[in-house]
Order: C-alpha cells, then sequence, then structure tokens
C-alpha cells in the first residue's frame, strides 16, 4: 500500500511538472507571436508610387493608380482613384451605403458583388464621406486583382471603396489588396488618402 502511494504521489508530481511545462511553453509562443506581430507592425512604413490606369476609357474618364509593395505595407495595395464631377447627392454627400453603392466604381473590378457589411463614415481632409467593403462573385472579363488583369476568371474576394465629396463632386477609390480575397487595412487606405497627392487633386478638381 505504501509503495502504491509513493508511486501515486510521484505520478501526481509528474503531472504538476508537466503541466507548468506546458503552461510556461504556451505562454513563451504567444509572446513570441505577439512580438513578432508588433515588430511586424513597426516595420510597416508605406511607399506609395503612381502605376498605369488599368481599365479602359467610360462615362467617368480615366483615374489614376497607387501601388504600395507588400514590403511596405505589410501586403500589396492597389488603389484606383478617380473624381466624378456632378455625380454626388449636393445636399448630403456620401452619407450612407445606399448613396456609396450608387456611386462606387466595384463595377470596374467586377459586374458581379454584394455589400460585405454596412459602412463607416470617414474624412479625407476637411471632406466627409463614406467607406464600405465589398464581396465579389462571378466573373468578368476585365477585372484587375493585385495589379494584374485576370480577364474571364472566377472571383471570390473583397474590395475596399472610399468615397469622399465637396458640394455636388466625389473622389472614389477602390482598394485591392495582394491577390483580393481580402480587402486591404482600411487605416492604411485612408492615410494614403488623406496625403498630399490626393487631397491637393481633389482640392483641385472637387467642388469648383
Amino acid at each position: 500500500m505504501r509503495t502504491l502511494q509513493i508511486s501515486l504521489t510521484g505520478l501526481a508530481i509528474a503531472c504538476v511538472v508537466m503541466s507548468a511545462a506546458f503552461i510556461s511553453r504556451k505562454n513563451l509562443n504567444d509572446a513570441v507571436t505577439s512580438s513578432s506581430a508588433s515588430h511586424a507592425r513597426d516595420n510597416i512604413h508605406p511607399s506609395w508610387h503612381e502605376t498605369r490606369w488599368p481599365f479602359l476609357m467610360d462615362q467617368w474618364g480615366l483615374g489614376r493608380a497607387f501601388n504600395c509593395t507588400a514590403r511596405d505595407c505589410g501586403t500589396e495595395i492597389n488603389v484606383y482613384v478617380r473624381a466624378k464631377i456632378g455625380f454626388c447627392n449636393c445636399t448630403t454627400g456620401v452619407a450612407d451605403d445606399e448613396e456609396i453603392d450608387r456611386i462606387g466604381d466595384v463595377e470596374l473590378i467586377s459586374a458581379r458583388y454584394a455589400g460585405d457589411a454596412p459602412g463607416n463614415d470617414v474624412a479625407v481632409a476637411d471632406m466627409k464621406g463614406r467607406s464600405r467593403r465589398y464581396r465579389i462573385t462571378g466573373t468578368n472579363a476585365g477585372q484587375v486583382l493585385g495589379g494584374q488583369v485576370l480577364g474571364g476568371q472566377v472571383l471570390g474576394g473583397q474590395v475596399l471603396v472610399v468615397a469622399f465629396s465637396r458640394k455636388c463632386d466625389v473622389m472614389v477609390a477602390t482598394a485591392v489588396a495582394g491577390s483580393g480575397h481580402t480587402a486591404p487595412p482600411e487605416a492604411l487606405v485612408l492615410q494614403f488618402l488623406n496625403g498630399d497627392v490626393i487631397t491637393g487633386w481633389a482640392t483641385r478638381d472637387l467642388g469648383a
């Protein structure tokens, strides 16, 4: 009986030691993961350069395209921006999802899409607007994801649209990340849109 008690006591001690070791190892792994994620965020220094507008001419004309590489933004981001003069609600601006759905440029990417979630109010310089993510489905002969034309392929991804206005004029930005499977980080896109390039352009062209 004494031998059995000693064995059970030893087994209990071993279990406690193993549990403590497992917890310590898990805490260490969690700390390393958290540190790595924090390090990755700290190493993001967005740098944008202008690229060729990849879409065909339509009634709104050509826009401007900008790219931030994965090295600079954590994931590759392509943003397509253009002004739509006289196309915004002159009284309320881009105040709700119905308006951003109407004026957005998601059809540049695919003709089949739907809002993925309710949008958010945003500001670009002194201009108010709205952002919204959209889910892309189906096929379209002129799709552009991750900076590449994917003519005719089936899509299943997200894009982010940001629209902001002055008086009756609106500027629409359509943002795609990497392969297009998920929308790009909204904070990075808004940071870019609030930079000198876009705000200077908007000041010249909107609400004149």
